[in-house]
C-alpha cells in the first residue's frame, strides 16, 4: 500500500516478492480500510495458524492468499496439504475459535 510491500529479511524467492506485489496491489485497488479488515487481519491469523501447524489447508488456497498469488503472478503453494474447498466460506471469529481451541488441546496434552 502507497508504493510499501512488507517482505522478512533474507527473503530471494521471486514468487514470494510477487505475492506480496499482489497484496499491495489489492490494497491499493480496495483502500486501506477494507484492506486491512478484509485481507491483512485474515491473511495474520491463518499465517499464525500455519507457523504453529493448526491450518488443515494450504495457505495459498485461502482467498485472500490465492487473490495475491493472482494479483502478483505468483506460484506459491503448499501441495503437501489439501486445498481449501472452493464453497468454504472463511470467518474470522471462526478462526480465533479454531485458534484458541488448538491451544488448549495442546495445553492438556502437555
Amino acid at each position: 500500500f502507497w508504493g510499501i510491500m512488507f517482505i522478512g529479511n533474507g527473503v530471494t524467492d521471486p514468487n514470494v516478492v510477487k505475492h506480496e506485489y499482489g497484496h499491495s496491489l489489492h490494497c491499493d485497488e480496495i483502500g486501506f480500510i477494507n484492506y486491512v479488515k478484509n485481507v491483512a487481519i485474515p491473511s495474520v491469523m491463518i499465517n499464525l495458524l500455519d507457523r504453529r501447524d493448526y491450518l488443515p489447508y494450504d495457505y495459498y488456497s485461502y482467498s485472500w492468499e490465492a487473490e495475491a498469488n493472482r494479483r502478483g503472478g505468483a506460484e506459491l503453494s503448499q501441495s503437501w496439504k489439501p486445498a481449501l474447498p472452493a464453497d468454504t466460506n472463511v470467518d474470522i471469529l471462526d478462526l480465533w475459535v479454531w485458534s484458541i481451541m488448538c491451544e488448549v488441546i495442546n495445553f492438556v496434552k502437555k
